[in-house]
């Protein structure tokens, strides 16, 4: 199986390591953009097949940086590029908002391991 390529959009420099060092353990390759605008230039030069995006960053936050990558069409094998909201905020306004904007999930931060791999792993299909 081909590693699987994630573009990790966190500013804070923790919660950057963090998500890394889980996902880099489990075999995967993560790339880091500190906003939105940065990730959204990042993968105008790379393929990844899955993206992690903060949802308040600098710059460009979550929301508006997956509405932008909406409009641009960005696909992986043929499928729009799944997009998963990382967030502490997770009221069902919250939620709405983030599904609205084309995101394909939620993780909840703090971010804990075994959930972590369980919502990136059903987002791949794997």
């Amino acid at each position: 199986m081909e590693s699987i390529r994630i573009l990790l959009a966190e500013d804070n420099p923790v919660n950057q390591f963090l998500a890394r060092r889980l996902l880099e353990n489990r075999g995967f390759q993560v790339s880091v953009a500190s906003s939105g605008s940065e990730a959204i230039e990042m993968i105008a030069h790379h393929v990844y097949d899955i993206i992690l995006m903060d949802i308040s960053m600098p710059i460009m936050d979550g929301i508006d940086a997956t509405r932008r990558i909406r409009e641009l069409g960005v696909q992986v094998r043929g499928k729009d590029i799944p997009i998963l909201a990382l967030s502490a905020h997770s009221s069902p306004d919250d939620l709405a908002q983030y599904t609205a904007a084309g995101m394909n999930g939620f993780i909840p931060k703090p971010i804990e391991k075994e959930e972590l791999f369980r919502i990136v792993d059903d987002a791949l299909g794997v």
